[in-house]
């Protein structure tokens, strides 16, 4: 079984437009034809991957990146069948019968482990050597006759900005198969770590990441707090020590978790530094106009001592330093030992930190302005689609023209009390009322003081796994890009949206105290600042129905909001006196009693902030789109101008969820019906 390094490398439309039978010529307006895109969006045919594009270029027309997803869907399609998932991690199948790995998934020589194809085939083996130190991990197959496989790339092929996929299984192997994500190598050292904003997460390790042809470059291994920070063992590393990972050699130690005491405490990071894993870290990088660079950091620094400990294998992970605190650090540069003190505000952290303090993203990075400006052709033809939500002058959320005499879609539950208004694609703010929710996929239907709209059609065909997709808003240069991660598919587990082991949603509250021992579930207090106060519900009123529900008592009330997360909508039916009225309300977030205070979401603050209602849809379209919450409401299109849907969460660190094309028409006719029968 055991082989040669050398031998294990090897060579290596037209839019189907869904018109339902809706019960108002209103409604069939809805699905207006998109006005053609100008003809200079796009410069002739482009059969192959140019060669500017495989050596890390952007794709300079629409053509050329029509040409580089067909690249990409083919590529993915060759390499998919290798994945393997193993334990709470990932693995793949490399020439030779073995299975790369993270050192810290499958942690000690010697152990029998069971690996999954995505085909549903199990497969057996045993962990062959583990390098704690470097994270590598090498595992033999039982029997590997007829099974998938890939070949092994190197580094020295690998250049900064060089395009790069990855697959793994977040957590575990999940029904709707391995998320593709999309990005570029953002520092290739083959001597360290691969560095890319591929947004991976934790339970992503030991999945691999590819090249454009489909070679191994990486093994995931860890994340750091910005969203660029993707951190993947090199390829570089397996050939260094195939021979001492073929014997089963352990080498370095783990801590209780599996994981190497390897990591630079997250406050430095916060400060500018890219570091190495080893011990004591060294600095790699260091970004510019961040504290770190004010304080004097110098690649090559290694960084000895934190605030008086020494960083060695049993004090390198140091405890989180407080926003503004002082952080005394001692470098060792060259012979001598150098003190340096942060003392400026650390960068916040998650979408805006990937970007640095000026706003700006690291050049090659995936959503680069340089990246973003190729698509200009196609956004600024579909901008006038869109406005800008404001709650006051708060921008709340995006909102997508469904009709021309000004119906707007946007995000339900990031609407909060105060003024609402749109501002269009040129600016002009105007007056919006809201007309209905719809609970099922979060959407509230708008109408807006305005007329002679572009309103959408869609198309409802689902996008295939691999597609780019261009999230629009209304400037001429998209949003963000991204990839199709997984099939458009309805969630499991009663609607999770886009993955097994995602945060828990908030629980929601709606702030009301019932009279007890009665038939009905009459009200006795209305909190202050609860979501029913803001929504106007009064001591007295008696809840009659939720969401179309009828409720017969207190316990039927609260079983009904039970399962509810906050941002969420709720319809309210109640009785006031003699009057029947509805109560729209965005339910709060549960306090916790014995602090007094809301319970906070560890993914909120490590990666930046998550969308309230982020799961529980019909049917989803998940991406690798990097947004905010705020830029949910939107569409989302395809490299043909053709629009599939809406952006209605960003879910988590390594996704964003579309509601399909397919989902939203029918949510239309919905809130057109509930408007009305206001």
């Amino acid at each position: 079984m055991a082989r040669s390094l050398q031998e294990l490398s090897g060579p290596d439309p037209v839019p189907v437009r869904v018109m339902r039978d809706l019960d108002s010529v209103l409604i069939f307006a809805l699905l207006a034809t998109i006005a053609p895109l100008p003809a200079q969006r796009d410069v002739g045919e482009v059969r192959e991957l140019p060669a500017h594009v495989r050596q890390g270029g952007v794709p300079a027309s629409l053509a050329e990146w029509r040409a580089f997803e067909s690249h990409l869907r083919a590529t993915h399609d060759k390499v998919r069948a290798a994945l393997v998932g193993l334990g709470g991690g990932s693995g793949v199948v490399v020439e030779g019968g073995f299975v790369l790995t993270a050192g810290h998934v499958i942690g000690a020589p010697g152990r029998r482990v069971t690996m999954s194809f995505d085909d549903g085939r199990s497969v057996q083996g045993t962990t062959l050597g583990v390098n704690h130190r470097t994270d590598t991990g090498l595992v033999r197959l039982d029997d590997a006759e007829g099974l998938p496989c890939c070949a092994m790339g190197s580094l020295a092929e690998v250049d900064a900005g060089d395009w790069c996929f990855m697959l793994g299984h977040p957590g575990g192997r999940r029904p709707a198969g391995a998320p593709l994500r999309l990005g570029r190598v953002l520092r290739p050292d083959a001597a360290r770590f691969v560095v890319t904003d591929c947004t991976m997460s934790g339970g992503d390790s030991g999945g691999p990441l590819f090249d454009l042809e489909g070679r191994v470059i990486g093994i995931h291994s860890r994340i750091a707090q910005d969203l660029a920070d993707n951190l993947h063992v090199p390829i570089d590393a397996f050939r260094r020590e195939w021979d001492s990972l073929l014997a089963s050699e352990l080498v370095g130690t783990a801590d209780r978790r599996g994981n190497a005491r390897t990591e630079l405490p997250a406050r430095l990071r916060a400060f500018g530094l890219r570091v190495s894993a080893a011990i004591p870290p060294v600095v790699d990088a260091v970004l510019a106009a961040t504290p770190a660079a004010e304080a004097g950091f110098q690649v090559g620094d290694v960084i000895v001592e934190i605030d008086g400990r020494r960083l060695d294998v049993e004090s390198a992970n140091v405890a989180r330093a407080r926003s503004g605190s002082v952080t005394r650090v001692v470098v060792r540069r060259g012979e001598a030992d150098v003190p340096l003190v942060l003392e400026a505000e650390p960068l916040e952290v998650g979408l805006r930190s990937a970007r640095g303090r000026g706003g700006e993203l690291p050049h090659g990075a995936r959503n680069h302005r340089e990246v973003l400006e190729s698509f200009l052709p196609l956004s600024d033809a579909l901008r006038n689609h869109v406005v800008a939500v404001f709650v006051g002058e708060s921008r709340v959320a995006l909102g997508t023209i469904v009709r021309a005499d000004g119906r707007v879609l946007t995000k339900a539950s990031e609407l909060r009390d105060g003024e609402l208004r749109c501002e269009l694609a040129d600016g002009t703010r105007v007056p919006a009322r809201r007309l209905a929710i719809d609970p099922a996929t979060d959407l509230a239907l708008l109408a807006i003081d305005a007329q002679d709209l572009v309103p959408v059609a869609w198309d409802t065909r689902a996008p295939e796994v691999g597609r780019v997709l261009v999230s629009i808003g209304t400037e001429s240069a998209p949003l963000s890009i991204g990839v199709v991660s997984l099939p458009v598919h309805e969630p499991a587990s009663g609607g999770a949206a886009a993955r097994g082991g995602r945060p828990t949603e908030r629980p929601g509250e709606l702030g009301l105290v019932f009279l007890h021992d009665e038939d009905d579930a009459r009200v006795v207090v209305v909190r202050d600042g609860s979501a029913a106060q803001r929504a106007g519900c009064l001591a007295n009123d008696v809840v009659r129905e939720i969401d179309g529900v009828v409720m017969g008592s207190r316990e039927a009330v609260i079983e009904a909001l039970r399962s509810k997360h906050a941002g969420q909508p709720v319809t309210l039916r109640v009785l006031r006196g003699t009057d029947e009225l509805s109560i729209e309300a965005i339910l709060g977030e549960r306090r916790n009693a014995a602090e007094g205070r809301q319970p906070r979401n560890p993914q909120e603050f490590l990666f930046g902030p998550l969308s309230a209602v982020r799961s529980g849809f019909p049917e989803v379209l998940v991406h690798d789109t990097v947004l905010t919450p705020a830029q949910c409401g939107g569409p989302i299109a395809g490299l043909d101008g053709h629009l599939h849907g809406i952006n209605v969460a960003r879910a988590g660190r390594v996704e964003s969820v579309a509601l399909s094309a397919k989902c939203v028409v029918e949510a239309i006719s919905r809130l057109e019906v509930a408007a009305r029968g206001r």
